[in-house]
């Protein structure tokens, strides 16, 4: 209780010493103001007025040091003291404050600006100008007072500059080939879809050979993605991740020249296309269906839709031969890598692609669609050879997971697109059968109608003198007309 008794008596006087430092230093700054050179003007209407600064900056710090001397505690003593700084009265010093800010707005208040009283026009380059000087000449106080500080901020300065110049053309390139210190091609941020495909039209592209332990032939990946493999591909479980290691045991299985293969699995469901309702024309449309599935898929694959529905973290980018597919967290500093990627086989409902140097792993990404009796299947694998450069596990598995699901949604969408259209284009084939049905019908019976008023009127015209309509009949619906009209 006593301490918080003392800091509560402690508070004026503090508050009291904190204005008393204010108001001294509001004074050495109206002494620092008084201590510039003035260059004064004779007044010209009397002798009476004082008289004025010729520079508006010297007429605007003389109503600062009005509005300085009224805020202070004794206004006539530094009136007196500032008079006696500057050799004049305190009268004529009261005169010339006052004349001063009557000048100041009857110019602000006059609606032209103008007369010798107005106030002048601002030059807006010249206080820019002086304003760069002076930041200038700070800085370079600043840096010959400090000169490693001031290196470190021109650098940091310089590195940000950079990035916001170079981040949305490139995403921050960290390296363009595997090193000692990288391990492919990178960037900081995801690479926008311009400098991709100004990477894969560049020269430097261009001289890209297979990689070390990659496969540059059909044949060289044939001994690899043998019948066995190819089978066993086709029977592994379905919307499931396998991940399998070739040792000793599976070389003999496999093949001696691959270490790792992954397959991802996923089947397309007939659900959505088929009628609940109408079984028989489910077993009949069932076949119709998978064709038009199997279709939309080879067409996904052809071209090279392959990341249509992929997540913001994958991203294929090329042409038909060669293609660049972006991945995050397979770069340097977990960040976003790019693997060039080459056709080696295409046919089939099969597309292989075979890793070119640069990238981030060795081996083959293959894209497969199968049939089966419940629908379609598309899976995508990685075969690593032996001595290849292989991803991370959980990389491999998002990579892998998210072309599958890209591209079974985009074949489903194709396929309802396509089924849409048939459905529409036989809707209007049907809606114009009927038109045409309906409008021959009419015509039929206009026809028997006229028919059976021609045979009517030619009975009474058969009749003669008892009907005296009988000379108008026409078997043409048309009265007799006069010769003069005709």
């Amino acid at each position: 209780k006593k301490e918080n008794m003392k800091s509560k008596r402690n508070r004026p006087r503090s508050i009291i010493g904190v204005t008393s430092f204010l108001l001294l230093l509001l004074f050495l700054v109206c002494e620092r103001t008084l201590s510039l050179e003035v260059k004064w003007t004779p007044s010209a209407s009397s002798e009476n007025e004082p008289p004025l600064p010729l520079s508006m900056n010297q007429r605007q710090q003389l109503l600062q040091l009005e509005q300085t001397i009224n805020s202070s505690d004794d206004p006539n003593a530094t009136v007196e003291k500032i008079a006696a700084a500057n050799d004049m009265s305190p009268q004529d010093l009261v005169n010339m404050l006052s004349k001063n800010r009557h000048d100041l707005e009857s110019g602000a208040a006059a609606a032209d600006g103008g007369g010798a009283a107005g106030r002048p026009p601002r030059n807006v380059l010249g206080e820019l100008w002086s304003l760069v000087l002076t930041i200038v000449g700070v800085l370079g106080k600043y840096a010959r007072a400090n000169p490693r500080q001031c290196g470190m901020i021109a650098s940091l300065l310089f590195l940000a500059f950079y990035v916001m110049v170079t981040a949305p053309r490139t995403g921050l390139v960290l390296s363009k080939q595997a090193s000692l210190l990288s391990h492919g091609h990178s960037t900081m941020w995801k690479p926008p879809a311009e400098y991709l495909d100004g990477y894969l039209s560049s020269d430097y592209f261009e001289r890209r050979r297979w990689g070390e332990y990659s496969f540059d032939a059909e044949d060289g990946a044939q001994l690899v993605l043998t019948k066995k493999l190819q089978d066993d591909i086709v029977g592994m479980d379905e919307d499931e991740m396998t991940w399998e290691k070739v040792g000793r045991k599976a070389s003999k299985k496999y093949g001696k020249k691959m270490s790792v293969f992954a397959t991802y699995r996923k089947h397309i469901s007939l659900e959505p296309f088929l009628d609940d309702e109408d079984d028989e024309e489910n077993e009949n449309d069932q076949s119709e269906v998978t064709k038009l599935l199997y279709n939309a898929a080879s067409t996904i694959l052809s071209s090279r839709r392959l990341t249509e529905f992929a997540s913001p973290a994958l991203q294929w980018r090329g042409p038909s031969e060669t293609g660049l597919l972006v991945v995050k967290r397979m770069g340097d500093w977990k960040r976003y890598g790019i693997q060039p990627l080459q056709v080696v086989h295409e046919g089939d409902g099969v597309l292989l692609f075979g890793s070119l140097t640069g990238g981030h792993f060795d081996g083959l990404l293959r894209f497969s669609i199968d049939k089966d009796e419940e629908g379609v299947v598309v899976s995508t694998s990685l075969i690593v050879p032996t001595k290849g450069r292989k991803p991370n596990k959980k990389i491999t598995e998002t990579m892998l997971t998210s072309l599958t699901n890209s591209i079974t949604a985009s074949a489903t969408t194709e396929a309802k697109q396509n089924l849409a259209r048939r459905l529409q284009t036989h809707g209007f084939k049907k809606k114009f059968e009927n038109f045409t049905t309906k409008k021959r019908h009419i015509l039929a019976e206009k026809e028997r109608l006229n028919e059976e008023m021609a045979k009517t009127r030619q009975r009474r015209w058969m009749r003669g003198y008892s009907n005296a309509s009988a000379g108008g009949y026409r078997p043409s619906k048309d009265r007799m007309r006069s010769p003069n009209n005709c």
